[in-house]
């Protein structure tokens, strides 16, 4: 697999591993380069000159709870997953973690959630997961938990661990959370501002792939977050992984239920909330 190329199939682990093995070849030309302030440059261009001073932050916290690690990063569905996607995050995730590499993610439903939680159970939070808000914590927290009766798709079961585990790990690791912005955090919360918060989410897209060496795209009926987030990634050069996926909304395979998560060879007692 060359240097910048994008995997469209997920068709074995070597493919996986081949991609991962791309993104410490990124993380050591970055380092030796300095190619920092080129990717700062390219990543300001997608939001403008008031965002300037967030993505300064998000480069300060990077530098500073990084820990030296290469990050991966994951962009997937927050409204569709099935078992066959579940299954992929474990492979991706689990592997990167053995590997002594981090999570890089966005706080969100489906796949970010359980990335998240895999991370927790079976990594080290600290040196192996960081998160990217697109509003305060606390703002955002407040919008996930006043949304299931609000947002087509969402039930409360869903609403109840993603707010859970956020409050968990800004409890136990709040270094780990960055969520600077310079978007407001009334207008955020205001239920007619549905543009106003995509444009916050698409920042905060852009954040993710700028922090990651490379990223793992799990794109599930042409999600649009996706799709943006693997163009930036692209415009940055990086290493990127996609998977696409073609799933009925309403079949009886998406999982809505959270608690029923079965993930091959992990004792799911975390990701049904029993540590929360």
């Amino acid at each position: 697999m060359g240097k910048n190329k994008i995997q469209d199939e997920f068709k074995d682990s070597k493919v996986l591993y081949e991609f991962l093995e791309e993104c410490i070849v990124d993380k050591v030309n970055k380092n030796l380069s300095k190619k920092k302030d080129k990717f700062l440059e390219a990543y300001k261009l997608f939001l403008g000159k008031d965002a300037s001073s967030t993505v300064d932050n998000c480069v300060h916290w990077l530098n500073d709870k990084g820990l030296d690690n290469t990050w991966i990063g994951i962009t997937g569905s927050w409204r569709t997953i099935n078992k066959e996607v579940v299954d992929d995050i474990n492979k991706i995730v689990r592997y990167a973690i053995s590997e002594g590499m981090g999570i890089l993610t966005g706080g969100a439903l489906g796949v970010d959630y359980i990335a998240t939680d895999l991370v927790l159970f079976a990594g080290n939070p600290f040196k192996e997961l960081r998160i990217v808000l697109p509003i305060n914590r606390l703002t955002y927290i407040e919008r996930i938990a006043n949304s299931y009766d609000k947002i087509d798709g969402i039930d409360k079961t869903q609403v109840d661990l993603l707010t859970n585990q956020l409050e968990y790990i800004n409890s136990k690791y709040p270094e780990i959370i960055f969520d600077d912005s310079h978007f407001n955090e009334k207008d955020f919360l205001k239920p007619e501002n549905e543009n106003y918060r995509t444009d916050s989410y698409y920042f905060r897209n852009g954040l993710i792939a700028y922090g990651c060496n490379g990223l793992v795209a799990l794109c599930i009926n042409n999600s649009k977050g996706v799709i943006d987030t693997i163009n930036k990634a692209k415009f940055m050069k990086k290493p990127i992984f996609i998977k696409n996926y073609e799933i009925d909304e309403n079949s009886k395979e998406v999982i809505k239920d959270y608690s029923q998560i079965d993930i091959p060879n992990l004792d799911d007692s975390r990701l049904r909330g029993v540590l929360y």
